[in-house]
């Protein structure tokens, strides 16, 4: 069990290995999830309707202005309490290997003045690869890291905001 004040709001960020991760998630942290999910997400048959009723947050990649009005979205979901979970990566790892982080989360947690948590995922992409649906058996590891504040911080802090939550998930390996 996690020692955390899991009252507040929180933007989670963790490493992405494998399409369980989202379960794994789920079960582990003890306060209800929305994942914040590129819009693409909305278009698949079952997965989009799911993710949309149970009131996740889809950003537009491509369209500047829309993803500015689902980014005000987002911003309110955190500051009604909800906690927000986000793949920085923008895409499964095939090798394992962390990627860059793309600084769309942080801004989110910057503008609602929410703690950053990184989280360390290990052992999904084994149990199930990002490429099939065969699960195969094995241990998920997930590390959660100290909350990073960012009361105070402004858009010229994303960048830094961005890099020290992605050492910080690779600390965490």
């Amino acid at each position: 069990h996690l020692e955390r004040d899991w009252s507040r709001p929180h933007v989670l960020v963790a490493n992405h290995q494998s399409m369980i991760d989202v379960s794994v998630l789920f079960r582990a942290v003890p306060v209800p999830l929305r994942f914040l999910l590129k819009q693409e997400l909305a278009a698949m048959p079952v997965i989009g309707w799911y993710a949309g009723a149970m009131g996740m947050v889809f950003i537009e990649r491509a369209n500047a202005r829309a993803a500015r009005r689902r980014l005000s979205h987002a911003v309110a979901t955190l500051r009604s309490g909800a906690t927000l979970i986000a793949f920085p990566e923008g895409t499964r790892s095939k090798d394992g290997v962390i990627g860059p982080f793309k600084g769309g989360a942080f801004q989110l947690a910057i503008e609602a003045g929410v703690p950053v948590v990184p989280v360390h995922i290990d052992g999904s992409g084994k149990v199930l690869p990002p490429s099939g649906f065969a699960v195969r058996p094995g241990t998920i590891r997930l590390r959660f890291g100290s909350p990073i504040e960012t009361q105070g911080l402004q858009d010229k802090d994303r960048v830094a905001l961005t890099q020290r939550a992605r050492e910080a998930v690779l600390a965490l390996g």
